[in-house]
Order: C-alpha cells, then structure tokens, then sequence
C-alpha cells in the first residue's frame, strides 16, 4: 500500500513539475508576443510617418512645378 501511495506522490509530483514548466514556457510566450507587437507598431508607425513625409514632399513638387509653369 505504501508503495502505491509513494509512486502516487511521485507522479502527482511530476505532474506538478510539468505544469510549473508549461507555465513558465507560456510566460516566456507572451513577453516574445509583446516583444513583436511593440516591434509592429513601431515599424506601423515609422512606416506612416514615411508615407505621410514622401506625400508633403509631393505636394511641395507639384506647388513648385505650377509655379514654375511645367504644369
């Protein structure tokens, strides 16, 4: 009976190793998931700037290609 009982402890122990590992993989997880939605938004947000410059600069091409006369 005791042996039933030690090998019982002894799984549920193994158990309980395994879940504390799952949940420190999941942690881990969800930093690196953070990590690229931080990364993302900088880029998004880099790229919108970009867009936005290169439409002024545009702009500014074509005031000057109408005062100009080329247009």
């Amino acid at each position: 009976m005791e042996t039933k009982l030690a090998k019982k402890k002894e799984e549920i122990r193994g158990m309980a190793q395994s879940l504390q590992a799952m949940t420190h993989e999941a942690e881990e997880s969800r930093a690196k998931y953070m990590v690229l939605k931080t990364r993302k938004n900088k880029l998004k947000t880099e790229l919108i700037n970009r867009i936005d410059h290169f439409v002024r600069l545009k702009a500014t091409e074509m005031l000057l290609m109408l005062e100009l006369g080329f247009l």
